[in-house]
């Protein structure tokens, strides 16, 4: 039988690794045998986050809290879990506590503000928050939600399904799991009809033999389309939450399916709106990606975007 440790640190492994579902099972079984241990009931936290079991992610994180109340972590996990279980009003308490715990936590501020703003929301708490904020609300969120928008709705616009991707995309990554696994495939666009374009990068870098290889793997969508496979370049295409999280800090443009208003300024009047967004990326949650223009940080839905790549410097 395995010790609570070893059941613990394979959880952590597996979480570790991205397998969040996997987790539950040993970090469940290390809890059951020390319910009382914060740091076991933290992870099995984020693991049942992760998995998007929101009730039971909120369990663990109320239990954690309750043992050490100064858990800011904890606590505003609690109020992620509650607000994606829709529970906007009870979410209110530990977001605010994590923010008095934390204060210089933009992304805490943001989320307890959201919460505030909801609880009595025309549609009985489930209404979204404005979506323009200044400059000094950026952040990166430590948690990552799943595929779900605040309300607990899957959203109806395919391409949010936790990324900006087509179903041709998600096929060519299942594939490419197989027989290249450190490839990570950015972008699978179609242009002219006729002309796949797969752009790719490795950890060692893209070579001239990895992009045979990876053509090699796709042979058959040879007969539909003309393929193109090859490095991201400078200008290399976001198409992921996880993509705007891991560049925050670097300038980006964003091309939106629809004209929007051309600054973050609910005031600015006599401005045409505009379709392209350039600026320096400042955060990105699982809905939308936020955007520091000259005057301000604009927030742009994912579902919105319609093309992303960053500036080269």
């Amino acid at each position: 039988m395995e010790s609570v440790y070893d059941l613990y640190q394979r959880g952590c492994e597996l979480l570790d690794h991205g397998d969040h579902q996997a987790a539950i099972v040993p970090l469940t079984k290390a809890r059951d045998l020390e319910p009382d241990k914060a740091s076991i009931r933290e992870a099995l936290g984020r693991a049942l986050f992760h998995a998007r079991r929101y009730a039971g992610a909120a369990e663990e994180f109320d239990a954690v809290a309750s043992r050490t109340p100064t858990n800011d972590y904890a606590l505003f996990c609690l109020g992620r879990s509650m607000q994606l279980l829709g529970r906007h009003r009870e979410a209110c308490k530990p977001l605010a506590l994590a923010c008095s715990l934390q204060p210089e936590r933009a992304d805490y501020r943001l989320y307890r503000d959201r919460a505030r703003a909801t609880r009595n929301g025309p549609d009985g708490g489930r209404g979204r928050a404005p979506r323009c904020y200044p400059r000094s609300t950026a952040f990166v969120p430590v948690v990552e939600t799943g595929s779900r928008s605040e309300s607990g709705r899957t959203p109806a616009f395919f391409c949010v399904r936790r990324q900006l991707m087509t179903a041709l995309q998600t096929d060519i990554e299942r594939r490419l799991a197989q027989s290249e696994p450190e490839v990570e495939v950015l972008l699978a666009e179609i242009v002219g009809g006729r002309c796949l374009r797969v752009f790719i990068d490795h950890p060692d870098g893209v070579t001239l033999a990895l992009c045979e290889r990876v053509t090699t793997h796709l042979n058959d969508l040879r007969e539909r389309y003309s393929l193109e496979v090859s490095s991201p370049g400078s200008e290399r295409p976001l198409t992921k939450p996880a993509h705007f999280r891991r560049f925050v800090g670097r300038r980006a443009r964003v091309r939106t399916r629809h004209p929007r208003p051309a600054t973050a300024s609910p005031q600015a009047v006599g401005e045409a709106p505009v379709r392209s967004f350039t600026g320096e990326l400042v955060g990105a949650s699982e809905e939308e990606v936020m955007l520091a223009a000259d005057d301000g940080v604009i927030a742009i839905p994912y579902s919105e975007i319609h093309r992303s790549n960053l500036v080269g410097e």
